[in-house]
């Protein structure tokens, strides 16, 4: 079970080779956001793939780590995205913020046009 595990994390990985005008949003309804252009199989590039980066990752006391559904939002602020890094203030097990970062390019990958992350589709 481990290999598949590992299996699955090393592919979903690499977008940052094939999708460009990479960003972070926070959306209107509380839900957060990466944008990024993608290219299809086909050449062709997908405009605005979407995916929920707390779909992603999550906060282990302070710092950014990969995790399926790991919701970091909650208890992150000042959240950006510098190229495929996401960076924010997160709160430890102490109640303290601390500056971390972690590279999304590592975790998502580009599926025909779509981010994709721990088999989660964006759209």
């Amino acid at each position: 079970m481990l290999l598949s595990l590992t299996t699955k994390v090393a592919a979903d990985s690499g977008y940052g080779a094939s999708c460009n005008s990479i960003a972070y949003y926070n959306a209107a309804d509380g839900s957060k956001e990466m944008f990024a252009n993608c290219r299809e199989n086909s050449g062709i590039y997908n405009v605005d793939t979407v995916i929920n980066p707390d779909s992603c990752f999550a906060n282990d006391n302070g710092q950014l780590h990969a995790r399926l559904w790991g919701r970091y939002s909650g208890s992150c602020s000042d959240v950006g995205l510098s190229g495929t890094v996401l960076h924010a203030n997160c709160k430890n097990a102490a109640g303290v913020y601390v500056a971390t970062s972690i590279d999304t390019n590592n975790y998502i990958g580009n599926y025909d046009g779509r981010m994709k992350c721990f088999g989660q589709n964006g759209h």
